[in-house]
């Protein structure tokens, strides 16, 4: 706050002198000597602030002066906290959790200028907490692996291999893709391995050559093959072989080279009978031109109803009444006796 000293001196006889003067009053300059504690410390480790509150203006400290800590974060602890009486003051904290702490320290005294310190301590684990959260880091890793490998066990290590790649290939086939064949044993491969293991104690070892490649001979029969062997034995023209075809094609294919192979062997049981027929009539002399004669078209339509009152399927009466027109009458009455339909 400004004043202003007015001082006037007066005597008879003599002019009146006045002298004038602005005063200003101010608070005392101060400021903190500080004996700054580490930035970082251990959980729960105590710590001390050192502070001496000094006159800038007399260059010295200031005793028995007003101090506070509110506004710090971290605990007091009294047992460490003092004044030594001569103008420094010693303060102890202490933070428990890993955390920041704020320390706030105000020094106050009537007349001087109030002056605060702030810092920030940051706290971090001891030893024995770093080495305990290490090690439950460490278990639970080991935990994590053994979940892992007892998962892997249930799920496909106890899964024999064989049942693990079958369900792989069900997968992929449902997926639209084709599998690839595992790596097993071939069937000759394991009958080579139990036989040399019978013959063992007799000490005869065997080949791979010494177990035959199938249990089974399997062939397929080729329909356009067979189709050649009947036009050879019947002597089918292209045209009722393409006719032939093409009721074949409404069959399943599984059926087919069974039907075709069955009615070769019943031409070739009839040619066989029909030339024996033959031979005989004429050794006797007998009607020879009535066994070769081509058959009529009622003779024909008999043979239609004498076929489909045998049970075979008209589409198959058709083939068989369309191939008799080049058989003979006594090829068409063998092949009703061995259908079954001839006269008694």
């Amino acid at each position: 706050t400004p004043y202003t000293l007015r001082i006037s001196i007066t005597k008879g006889n003599y002019s009146s002198s006045t002298f004038e003067a602005s005063l200003t009053i101010r608070p005392i300059h101060t400021q903190l000597l500080v004996v700054d504690p580490p930035v970082t410390i251990y959980d729960g480790e105590e710590f001390t602030v050192r502070v001496t509150y000094w006159d800038v203006d007399h260059n010295r400290a200031i005793p028995n002066a007003m101090n506070s800590t509110e506004g710090t974060t971290a605990d007091l602890v009294p047992e460490l906290t003092q004044d030594l009486g001569n103008g420094t003051y010693v303060f102890g904290f202490v933070g428990h959790g890993i955390q920041s702490f704020d320390i706030k320290i105000t020094f106050s005294l009537a007349d001087h200028d109030a002056a605060v310190y702030s810092i920030a301590v940051y706290t971090i684990m001891t030893p024995e907490q770093q080495s305990f959260y290490s090690g439950l880091g460490y278990l639970a890793t080991a935990i994590l692996l053994l979940s892992g490998l007892a998962a892997l066990y249930i799920k496909v290590l106890s899964v024999p291999k064989m049942l693990r790649t079958i369900i792989a290939m069900w997968r992929k086939v449902r997926k639209g893709g084709i599998p690839t064949r595992p790596k097993v044993r071939t069937r000759r491969e394991i009958l080579l391995e139990e036989m040399n293991s019978s013959l063992e104690p007799v000490r005869i070892t065997k080949t791979m050559e010494d177990v035959a490649p199938s249990t089974v001979d399997v062939s397929a029969l080729d329909v356009e093959e067979l189709l050649e062997e009947l036009a050879m034995i019947v002597g089918l023209g292209e045209k009722e072989i393409d006719t032939l075809r093409a009721d074949l094609d409404k069959m399943p294919p599984s059926e087919r080279p069974g039907f075709v192979q069955e009615v070769i062997r019943q031409e070739r049981a009839r040619r066989a009978k029909d030339l024996a027929e033959a031979e005989e009539a004429k050794a006797e002399g007998g009607a020879a031109e009535e066994l070769t004669r081509k058959p009529t078209e009622e003779e024909l339509v008999h043979l239609r109803e004498q076929l489909l009152s045998l049970g075979i399927e008209e589409s198959e009466v058709d083939i068989l009444v369309d191939q008799a027109r080049n058989l003979s009458k006594a090829e068409i009455d063998s092949l009703l006796d061995q259908l079954g339909g001839g006269k008694e």
